[in-house]
């Protein structure tokens, strides 16, 4: 934290790299959620601590074609049905938007 604290006027945003961290998976994806729970919650405790975050994004919002695995490997938020291409928010979804949804209700109470 000292670093971070050090080099204040830099801002940060955090992308994860799903394929590497195991955050796909299908359409239940517990493990994804799992992950995202523990880096958000990782997150929060360095903005607590004054770390100037300003971001965390997701590897990819949708299922898709990765050139290492092709589509075998399905690393989305939401799930996709290739042959119907019928989309389902996954668990890991769910679990991403809470803190956003979280965060834009706190803003609004704090504005009026």
């Amino acid at each position: 934290m000292r670093t971070i604290r050090a080099a204040a006027a830099v801002t940060l945003a955090i992308s994860i790299a799903a394929g590497v961290t195991g955050c796909g998976g299908g359409s239940s994806a517990s493990g994804g959620s799992r992950y995202l729970e523990e880096h958000l919650a990782a997150c929060a405790r360095a903005v607590r601590k004054g770390a100037p975050l300003a971001g965390y994004f997701a590897w990819s919002l949708l299922d898709n074609f990765e050139w290492a695995y092709g589509y075998d490997k399905r690393f989305g938020l939401v799930h996709v049905d290739y042959a119907t291409q019928r989309r389902t928010v996954k668990s890991s979804g769910r679990r991403y938007a809470e803190p956003i949804r979280q965060a834009a209700a706190d803003r609004t109470r704090k504005a009026a």
